[in-house]
């Protein structure tokens, strides 16, 4: 698992290459990203791709064959190639293969850019279809925060909010 980290000064954020998944979030000294317990959940920030969520039975049909995919599909288990990287953002693809293909049959690149802006990390996801068939995905992330932040504070006292209503 090679690590990738940047920073703009304010903000410090370290990715794997595995599942190009966000390893640590640092603000002002402070780690935001919850570090990983074996006992209950080891991952950070996982990001779930082709799938988000679980296939009834953990398997799909398309085009009359039936493919095996575990819950929110593979990317959080495959090495993502280093597009690109600079002091402030990095550039992550994965791209299907012989082995993905078994259990989900499309041509694709699935890219992943962070970027830090101030104070913020913003995402952007990029999926290419650079096949010919119509290709079925979803795109999703499950991060998971590290809370209380500080000594003396609760679980209670945080919460999490977005910056516009959202329709579901």
């Amino acid at each position: 698992m090679a690590l990738t980290t940047i920073s703009n000064g304010k903000v410090t954020a370290v990715f794997s290459d595995k599942g190009a998944e966000l390893q640590s979030l640092t603000y002002q000294g402070i780690e935001y990203i919850w570090q990983g317990d074996p006992a209950f959940w080891a991952k950070r920030a996982p990001v779930l791709f082709p799938f988000v969520g679980r296939c009834r039975g953990d398997k799909y049909s398309y085009a009359g064959r039936d493919y095996k995919m575990g819950q929110h599909g593979f990317a959080r288990d495959n090495v993502f190639e280093l597009v690109c990287v600079n002091a402030t953002s990095v550039t992550y693809v994965l791209r299907s293969n012989d082995k993905l293909k078994e259990v989900y049959p499309f041509d694709f690149e699935f890219y992943i850019e962070y970027h830090l802006d101030g104070n913020a990390l913003n995402v952007k996801y990029t999926v290419k279809n650079v096949g010919s068939n119509l290709m079925f995905f979803s795109v999703g992330s499950h991060e998971a925060y590290r809370c209380p932040l500080v000594e003396g504070e609760r679980f209670e006292d945080y919460r999490v909010t977005f910056n516009c209503n959202e329709r579901l």
